[in-house]
């Protein structure tokens, strides 16, 4: 909603200074060296460039303005405009979003393929964004996590050696893995993974890569990785206030959507980038990297074979929601599709990945009813 005075105040302002232009609030409860705190300053910075200074945002990371669970009801009471969420810490408020990041765990193929596949499903499933709307949020663009390990003191190599370990996890289908080995899943923010691990308060966290370097720095205490695939993870995403959204124009609107567009393509290689260097980084500094044994890799194997199967009643059960299939089909589906565009361009090339990004998705969008009550 945009922000207004009284005529006296107005014509006073008017007289002494030319006219400036709207300044709204962005907020991530991640630092601005994270891939998430990259793509907030290059979104803002987009958003400025191609609206001309027309739309102008402040942006509070780290938690300067919003925490990780307060960002979703943050940004439906307008503290602030444009937010980073993170489903994971609202699993009750955004069920249906915590679906796919649960779906994540037994996902195959790229993380840029698991992250646009993830953008074309939330900008166009109807039971999803009825979910969005429920909240006054309104969706543009996501990253995605993984692939997704055991970052651990001591060392994971077999099944044993999980018995009775204190593990910080991100899903719910974590949880239930977790479970089935005999290991105790703990549920703390991010931002304490590293005290838990120097304190021995936890054994060890489900993380990707970043996890040792950009995100949290747990090279510092942690001592392994085990590569085990734990899946992905793609909770939540980057939203705009729906008053916001209604208030600005169906050309500022086009604006905003193609800045995603460019943005995600940029956000995503680096993304891939950074994940492909931080474990030679961490174990060049003394932490070990790890293969599974077999029979570790056998059981995950097997686990997330049975998962797939049984995924819809699980995630009813879990979270007293109706049947999600639908839901996971479309996603199951753009996933696959987004592995095979992307085999067909360059996919480290910026423009040509904002481009496909654009004809796509974006171009499809119709600003005149997307968000719009």
């Amino acid at each position: 909603m945009r922000y207004t005075m009284s005529a006296t105040a107005l014509c006073a302002l008017l007289a002494a200074a030319p006219a400036v232009a709207d300044t709204y609030l962005a907020a991530t409860w991640l630092g601005l060296g994270s891939p998430n705190g990259k793509f907030m300053q290059e979104y803002v910075s987009q958003i400025d460039e191609i609206s001309g200074g027309e739309l102008t945002f402040d942006l509070h990371a780290g938690g300067a303005l919003l925490p990780a669970d307060g960002s979703l009801s943050g940004l439906s009471a307008n503290v602030a405009q444009f937010v980073h969420i993170t489903g994971a810490y609202v699993p009750s408020d955004l069920p249906l979003d915590n679906v796919m990041s649960d779906f994540a765990f037994a996902y195959e193929g790229s993380l840029t393929a698991l992250a646009i596949g993830s953008i074309e499903t939330k900008l166009t499933d109807p039971s999803i964004q009825e979910e969005y709307k429920s909240h006054d949020a309104v969706f543009v663009s996501t990253g995605a996590n993984g692939p997704y390990n055991l970052i651990c003191k001591g060392e994971i190599h077999g099944l044993d050696d999980l018995d009775g370990k204190k593990i910080r996890v991100t899903s719910s289908a974590h949880v239930a893995w977790l479970n089935a080995v005999g290991a105790t899943s703990v549920s703390v923010p991010g931002s304490e993974i590293y005290t838990g691990l120097q304190r021995n308060s936890i054994d060890c966290a489900v993380g990707d890569p970043l996890f040792l370097t950009d995100y949290f720095n747990l090279v510092e205490v942690a001592d392994s990785v085990t590569t085990l695939s734990l899946g992905w993870l793609d909770t939540g995403g980057y939203f705009f206030n729906r008053d916001f959204w209604n208030d600005i124009t169906p050309e500022e609107r086009r604006q905003l959507l193609d800045a995603a567009a460019m943005t995600t393509a940029v956000n995503m290689i680096e993304w891939e980038e950074s994940l492909e260097g931080a474990y030679a980084a961490a174990n060049e500094q003394g932490v070990a990297v790890i293969e599974p044994d077999e029979d570790l890799a056998a059981q995950m194997e097997a686990y997330k074979a049975e998962y797939r199967d049984g995924f819809a009643a699980f995630e009813m059960d879990k979270r007293n929601i109706d049947d999600p299939s639908e839901l996971v089909a479309h996603a199951d589906e753009a996933h696959d599709r987004w592995n095979a565009l992307l085999s067909e361009i360059d996919a480290r090339d910026p423009e040509a990945l904002a481009a496909l990004l654009k004809t796509e998705i974006y171009d499809k969008i119709d600003v005149e009813t997307y968000g719009i009550d």
